[in-house]
């Protein structure tokens, strides 16, 4: 029992983080609010939302894969779900903005994941209190 709600938890981040961004986009369309501001806002959701998702998908091999493809989906629900609030239009290119993002952020986490393999397996062993 405790192994389910070990990987249940792992996804609590993620699904409060998924609601945070249906609360935004529940909000009446902004006017005053700069192009590329609102684009840097999809490019901070969507890459916390991918990280999030990495760890609760990081037990799996293709943690990578499942978290963009989550991230993803996500994104376009959430075009959907903006056009269904006024003032709001869903955009094919925030859809795009949103999935990079992920997988952008998810490349990065790999990266890390490999510089942070590589740099345990060339630290030398130690035998002794005075090493």
């Amino acid at each position: 029992m405790p192994l389910r709600l070990t990987a249940f938890a792992r996804w609590i981040p993620a699904l409060l983080w998924m609601g945070v961004i249906f609360y935004w986009s529940n909000q009446p369309s902004v006017v005053s609010v700069d192009w590329t501001i609102s684009k840097f806002a999809h490019v901070v959701e969507y890459s916390l939302l991918a990280a999030l998702l990495a760890f609760a998908l990081s037990k799996s091999k293709r943690w990578a894969l499942g978290a963009w493809i989550v991230a993803s989906i996500y994104a376009i629900t959430d075009e959907l779900h903006q056009g269904l609030v006024p003032t709001r239009h869903p955009m094919a290119t925030d859809v795009l903005i949103d999935s990079a993002a992920a997988a952008l952020t998810i490349q990065a986490i790999r990266q890390l994941r490999s510089i942070g393999r590589r740099g345990a397996s060339n630290r030398p062993t130690t035998v002794g209190r005075n090493a």
